[in-house]
């Protein structure tokens, strides 16, 4: 069978036993409902790293046009092994329909490698996909990617202690603050944006930590208000010398999820602390401090709910999904020990709600809460007018966002096939995207919206009960927000941020995470109630 998929990798870097890649591929005929990349070793074993499969690429499927596979094939892979593993072969498998299949990643496929020779690099693909953006009119979405890919690349090179101390002898600020920060994109990065603007305005320049995925390098970012230089840096290491060196007054903790080694990063932090007395903040934007599975989904990919040290040891060298896989020892103890030691240390915890507050305390129970800030996220998407909603012909679910698996993906197929089995009249609108194969007959996909447009987007779909099907306990949740500003009604899974501002919101419900059938029937009561004529008492 394998003949007849259809694939390509666009990139795959390995290095320093680490993988990144992405690519796509389907079958013409038959649902590939999972993809894993294996890695073979010089010793005859085998290393299997999970897949994200699902993605849509509109790229492909206007290749393929008469494929029905072809749009929600998009892959991507990231994950580590323990470096004494020499690989020498790679390729790509997976089921479709059931059937297993197995396709070669010649090194002809493979950019940046560390063990096999550098050939096609991802430069071609943004050529392909930039294209394909303009012929569709998407030049906003366009000039957002070309942003993102051109600010991760290390542009500079020298010294970077060195070229920090110039700025200061420049006078393009007064002193330096290291944020620690992924480069993944998402609300994390969009408040590490806007804290930047917050410190360059008050006279601060920012040294910007990351690790960049495309080269699975840490890098560099020295910020002014007159220029941000990008270097690509050895390790963490590099930061100690800038340290010695004076050139760090405050360390702000954004997020690390992704960084390789990621044991090391509480380390670091806590050295800057104790060695050099530099103040530190740590943010919750995720539970990256309580485990490597950040979205806190255990080995079934469901939410734990923290349990007890002894279940979480059994749990997490079981998940290989997400970055987790990045910490090889997978010692939960180890990890809560790091972790409790700097934020038992940190000048500042910084949380987003009281829910996310409860959790960490709930993993750390030593935790001084009077170092705890709770400070919601302040919006700024204020709707000139509210959407007039379409009740009148039954039941239509509304999804704001961008859906992966994490965000409620899976619910929503699960929803879809739901309706299908019952011959519903049911529909669902996803204002967005949606990372999961489904009817379309059911689940219709706007693609990105933009906020100027979104009334008319919301007005357009026909949806008039939203679902925020989120699986995992979100630490706020700007999607939530926006809805709550449309004043529209809200059904969300009581956990989390969500369901701490739901429960208070006239207009919302919550339900408890459960199988697509009971979620469909009480939607169904949801909207019954909506539409119930009310009644006027004598």
């Amino acid at each position: 069978m394998s003949e007849e998929i259809k694939y390509n990798v666009d990139c795959m870097v390995i290095r320093n036993s680490r993988i990144f890649g992405f690519g796509w591929v389907f079958h013409p005929y038959r649902l590939t409902k999972s993809v894993r990349v294996e890695l073979k070793t010089a010793g005859g074993d085998t290393i299997t790293l999970p897949v994200v499969y699902g993605r849509p690429r509109k790229d492909v499927s206007c290749h393929y046009p008469d494929t029905r596979y072809s749009l929600r094939c998009g892959f991507v892979v990231y994950g580590g092994w323990p470096a004494t593993a020499e690989i020498i072969e790679t390729r790509l498998a997976g089921e479709a329909d059931g059937e297993a299949f197995q396709l070669p990643v010649p090194p002809t496929m493979l950019s940046g490698a560390s063990v096999m020779p550098i050939a096609a690099h991802p430069y071609r693909l943004m050529i392909g996909r930039a294209w394909s953006l303009l012929r569709h009119g998407n030049i906003k979405l366009l000039l957002l990617k070309a942003r993102r890919y051109r600010a991760g690349k290390p542009t500079s090179h020298g010294d970077v202690s060195t070229a920090a101390q110039r700025q200061l002898e420049n006078n393009n600020c007064s002193r330096f603050i290291l944020v620690l920060d992924h480069d993944l994109g998402g609300g994390a990065n969009n408040y590490r944006e806007e804290l930047i603007r917050e410190y360059l305005a008050d006279d601060c320049g920012t040294l910007l930590l990351s690790f960049h995925m495309l080269s699975l390098q840490f890098t560099l970012e020295i910020c002014t208000s007159d220029s941000r230089q990008r270097f690509s840096i050895s390790g963490l290491d590099s930061l100690i010398r800038l340290a010695e060196d004076g050139l760090i007054s405050k360390t702000f903790y954004n997020n690390a999820v992704s960084f390789e080694y990621p044991e090391d990063v509480p380390d670091l932090l806590v050295t800057l602390r104790r060695v050099y007395g530099i103040p530190l903040t740590i943010a919750i934007h995720d539970y990256f401090p309580i485990c490597p599975s950040h979205f806190l989904l255990d080995d079934s990919e469901k939410y734990c709910g923290i349990p007890d040290i002894e279940t979480c040891s059994r749990c997490l060298p079981k998940i290989s999904f997400w970055f987790v896989s990045f910490f090889e020892s997978r010692d939960i103890r180890m990890w809560r020990n790091k972790w409790g030691t700097c934020l038992d240390l940190a000048d500042s915890v910084l949380c987003f709600s009281k829910a996310s507050r409860n959790l960490l305390v709930k993993a750390y129970p030593d935790l001084r809460t009077d170092r705890i800030d709770v400070v919601p996220h302040v919006t700024s998407f204020y709707p000139s007018r509210k959407p007039q909603l379409d009740r009148s012909s039954g039941l239509h679910i509304g999804v704001l966002g961008e859906i992966g698996f994490h965000k409620g993906g899976a619910v929503i197929q699960a929803l879809s096939e739901e309706i299908i089995r019952q011959k519903a009249a049911t529909r669902i609108s996803v204002i967005g995207t949606l990372e999961a194969d489904c009817d379309v007959t059911v689940v219709s996909e706007t693609g990105p919206y933009d906020y100027s447009n979104l009334v008319d987007m919301v007005e357009a779909s026909g949806a008039n009960v939203f679902l925020f099907p989120s699986i995992w306990p979100e630490t706020f949740s700007y999607v939530v927000e926006e809805l709550m500003q449309l004043e529209v009604p809200i059904v969300c899974f009581d956990m989390g941020a969500p369901a701490e501002r739901i429960r208070h919101y006239p207009k919302g419900k919550l339900i408890p995470l459960s199988d697509a059938r009971e979620i469909l029937s009480r939607l169904n009561t949801i909207y019954a109630e909506l539409t119930r004529p009310k009644t006027i008492g004598v």
